[in-house]
């Protein structure tokens, strides 16, 4: 079952630290998006004293939680904060529960962790980015993993912008390893990403932890195409930054002008499996937004990136010994 409590509502879990009113709206509309789907759900959010005490930043989160815990840590608020709540929620928050990012968008229902996890004891999606569309051991973890002595890579790595825990003591075990190996890494190295040292902490305690469907972690800024049938959205873009033609991004800018969700926008991207409000640039865009024109285009575009990279010393040489090519060629359309 979702929630280990008496009344065995569905458990789920954010975190919110920082001053910043941008990520207190992204929690109130991740929120609303569950709500919606999920009006019984217990949720509860989990900060530090120094965020809670910002009252300005809870006005619109607060009508829609359950609670919200403050938690004494030992870090200024933001992302170091974060990433210590982050890493010891299954330690603070009965189990089973599911944790959700501020930057998620619930878009379609989801299942019981029981469903997901079987019998398991953690579950995530495993991790990718524009700069990784396939998922696999990125180059920032094995360089940190190597500054650690961690071995790697490891068979997995997950991303924890939405994670099932389950109810069990090797879930117990995880955290606690989860946690110290950020701590550490935070400390020697004053890298707060939270990620290698779950990659590790998996490992090192030998838990069983599922590859969960992409559909509930849909990390579209790796692979547009996981839009189709997606539950969650997970909307950020490479090196953090919110992509200004994704749904996300005008809702909180509707948010911020109207007080009010745009359901009617929401409504219409979960019609058409499509979460930007623009355009994109790129074949699997194109592909996931069904603009088979611009699909067209952009395929050939980028089927050609390999046949120009080889060509380029080729043009090279060819300039180096005889000039710039085309340098002459408006001088000889002027002669005819």
């Amino acid at each position: 079952m979702m929630a280990d409590g008496d009344n065995g509502r569905d458990r789920f879990v954010y975190v919110l630290s920082g001053e910043s009113e941008r990520y207190a709206r992204m929690l109130q509309l991740s929120i609303s998006t569950l709500r919606r789907l999920h009006p019984a759900a217990e949720v509860i959010v989990c900060t530090d004293a120094e965020t809670a005490g910002c009252t300005a930043l809870w006005d619109g989160v607060r009508p829609l939680v359950d609670r919200i815990d403050v938690a004494e840590v030992e870090y200024a608020a933001g992302a170091p904060a974060s990433r210590a709540l982050k890493t010891t929620l299954a330690l603070r928050v009965p189990r089973p529960f599911v944790f959700l990012d501020v930057d998620t968008l619930v878009v379609r229902s989801l299942p019981r962790v029981d469903e997901v996890l079987g019998e398991a004891d953690f579950g995530a999606v495993r991790d990718r980015n524009d700069r990784m569309p396939v998922p696999d051991f990125p180059p920032i973890a094995a360089s940190v993993s190597r500054e650690m002595g961690w071995p790697h890579p490891t068979e997995n790595y997950f991303n924890s912008g939405v994670m099932f825990w389950g109810d069990t003591e090797a879930a117990t075990r995880l955290s606690t390893r989860w946690h110290a190996a950020w701590r550490r890494c935070w400390q020697e190295l004053g890298d707060h990403r939270d990620q290698p040292a779950l990659a590790y902490a998996v490992e090192a305690e030998r838990v069983h932890a599922r590859v969960i469907p992409d559909n509930l972690n849909a990390l579209l800024d790796g692979e547009p195409r996981l839009a189709r049938g997606a539950r969650v959205v997970h909307c950020f873009t490479g090196g953090g930054q919110l992509g200004s033609d994704t749904l996300m991004a005008h809702l909180l800018e509707r948010l911020s002008e109207t007080g009010e969700v745009d359901w009617a926008a929401i409504d219409c991207a979960v019609a058409r499996d499509d979460f930007w409000v623009a355009p994109g640039r790129t074949y699997a865009r194109a592909v996931a937004q069904r603009h088979w024109g611009r699909a067209v285009r952009f395929g050939l575009y980028e089927s050609l990136e390999p046949v120009k990279d080889l060509l380029r010393p080729t043009k090279r040489w060819l300039e180096a010994r005889f000039g710039r090519l085309g340098a002459g060629r408006s001088g000889v359309s002027a002669d005819r």
